[in-house]
């Protein structure tokens, strides 16, 4: 059964407990002897595999819920924080770069006043009936 504890817990304390908790079931077997392995350092937890034997299959799952038991009763007991998930999320506040829009804006060029070329304008010819003669 996977335990997972809190980073900063004695894993030593941790693993007295657990095979305390084990080697005092009464359906959990001498031979072999329960085991602790410390699995792996998670994200935010420190992961250990209890292992241990029972004399019959169809009673495994029952001894597990009453060492599982134990175990959370045991860990309150001694102060022992169970993990749980967490995620430490640091802000630093730096200066963002400037939009292409931005840059345009704060120019030497856009500040200058803008001058419109002057075109030159033809007059429109007034329109003559199609029946004109002429056209």
């Amino acid at each position: 059964m996977l335990v997972s504890v809190a980073y900063g817990t004695d894993t030593k304390k941790v693993v007295k407990i657990l095979l305390d908790i084990a080697d005092k079931h009464k359906d959990t077997l001498a031979y072999p002897k329960p085991a602790v392995t410390f699995l792996n350092f998670g994200d935010s937890n420190l992961d250990l595999r209890l292992t241990f034997w029972v004399r019959d299959y169809d009673i495994g799952s029952g001894v597990a819920s009453d060492i599982r038991f134990a175990i959370n009763q045991r860990f309150a007991e001694e102060n022992i924080e169970i993990a749980y998930p967490t995620m430490d999320l640091h802000v630093e506040k730096k200066p963002v770069a400037p939009t292409a829009t931005q840059v345009r804006r704060n120019t030497s060029l856009s500040r200058q006043p803008v001058v419109r070329r002057k075109t030159r304008r033809t007059p429109r010819r007034p329109l003559r009936p199609l029946d004109e003669p002429g056209r």
